[in-house]
């Protein structure tokens, strides 16, 4: 069975706490692909997109359009 593809859509503060440890985790393990990260926030986009070395986007559109 193909993995789950997972993108982040805004990257707050909930989610850097909570849901990108985790969805990192899930990907660690195997269990899904993390494939990218959105904010509309440019350089929260960017710093959660290097953080965790995935493509980073600042418009949803764009990103879904790649992955």
């Amino acid at each position: 069975m193909p993995k789950a593809k997972i993108a982040l859509v805004d990257c707050g503060w909930v989610a850097k706490r909570w849901h990108l440890p985790t969805i990192a985790e899930l990907a660690k393990r195997g269990d899904s692909d993390f494939v990218a990260v959105c904010d509309i926030d440019e350089n929260t986009a960017t710093e959660v997109g290097q953080q965790y070395g995935l493509p980073y986007y600042a418009d949803v559109e764009q990103m879904l359009d790649k992955h």
